[in-house]
């Protein structure tokens, strides 16, 4: 398996949320670390998203609680993954990620 980059986290999903945990974000072309368009020009890239909340804990909108950004941060994440399809997949499993 041809694999240089393989990245085991990634915040990039609480990013795409926003500042409003709206999720406005865009993962095939941002500014943020990581972006579809530029992972797609490496010979092979695997990136595993985290779900990453606390530093928000006491900063939340009033009504939006930890248990809410991980629940948006899971969404977005899937969301973008059936958006983009054509350059991403989901891997479950080692084999996964050698055929995606």
């Amino acid at each position: 398996m041809n694999m240089p980059v393989f990245d085991f986290h990634c915040d990039t999903a609480l990013a795409l949320l926003g500042r409003g945990f709206s999720g406005n974000g865009n993962l095939r072309k941002n500014n943020h670390h990581v972006d579809l368009e530029r992972a797609s020009r490496l010979p092979g890239y695997a990136q595993c998203f985290a779900c990453y909340t606390s530093p928000w804990e006491n900063r939340l909108p009033e009504g939006i609680t930890v248990q809410d950004v991980f629940q948006r941060e899971l969404r977005v994440i899937t969301d973008e993954i059936e958006r983009n399809s054509d350059l991403m997949a989901l891997a479950k499993s080692a084999d996964d990620v050698v055929t995606n």
